[in-house]
């Protein structure tokens, strides 16, 4: 699937336009939540995106 066809399944796979990406159960290319993972990557059954190398980050909140 082109980055194309990810971006314009997004309103289909994520109707109510939940948060994608990393820590969220949801494919950031096309917004899926048809995901698989292992213990070192996850990828998108949807599109076939596929992420490895992800470490948590503690991020300041600003207080």
């Amino acid at each position: 699937m082109t980055n194309a066809e990810a971006a314009a399944a997004r309103p289909l796979n994520n109707p109510d336009d939940e948060p994608t990406g990393h820590f969220t159960g949801r494919c950031g290319r096309c917004g899926s939540d048809d995901l698989w993972e292992d213990n070192t990557a996850y990828g998108c059954n949807h599109c076939g995106g596929f992420w490895t190398g992800i470490e948590p980050q503690l991020i300041p909140n600003g207080h």
